[in-house]
């Protein structure tokens, strides 16, 4: 079911769609992703591409005991 979630998301983005996505697999989401904003209480706190998202966004969240993949 996850893969077919994530082939309809990456069909969404070839049509030009935009998907705002809350997943509990963040490094396939982060790969598929082109960019990412990042949301605090709501608002956009930054933007940029998902290279380096890791370190800058979910490492504080997840710390370093999660590993991409």
């Amino acid at each position: 079911m996850v893969d077919l979630v994530f082939e309809c998301l990456a069909k969404a983005r070839q049509e030009g769609i935009g998907v705002i996505l809350i997943e509990q697999h963040p490094y396939r989401a982060l790969d598929r992703a082109g960019d990412r904003p990042a949301l605090h209480r709501g608002q956009t706190a930054r933007t940029g591409a998902t290279r380096g998202a890791y370190d800058e966004d979910l490492r504080p969240y997840l710390g370093d005991s999660a590993t991409g993949g």
